[in-house]
């Protein structure tokens, strides 16, 4: 039961470092191009984009600022539906490659 217990903390642990460690790349990633509005992306291909002092608005979706719960329900759903798909396999994977036990 401690193995156990010691395996999923040191999981969690792992998953913390992965997750801390790209949350920190794209962070100074999207300061750096913060402070040089000259490096934003052009999609037009020209050198001298003028950058909206507004920033970047999401174009092509209006949220319209009010919040929806068939929206919030949908992503959460979703969300369980990946995690439960990830584990299955994951299951499926550990179980594939087990060694058969012993039973004496």
């Amino acid at each position: 039961m401690i193995k156990v217990t010691i395996r999923i903390i040191v999981i969690l642990l792992v998953a913390a470092i992965v997750s801390a460690g790209l949350y920190a790349l794209v962070q100074n990633g999207a300061s750096s191009a913060r402070f040089r509005p000259e490096r934003q992306f052009n999609p037009s291909g020209a050198n001298n984009a003028q950058v909206r002092p507004e920033g970047f608005r999401g174009e092509g979706r209006d949220f319209g600022g009010s919040a929806s719960i068939g929206r919030g329900l949908a992503g959460i759903i979703v969300t369980l539906l990946q995690i439960s798909a990830i584990t299955f396999i994951v299951v499926q994977f550990q179980k594939a490659f087990r060694s058969p036990r012993r039973t004496t």
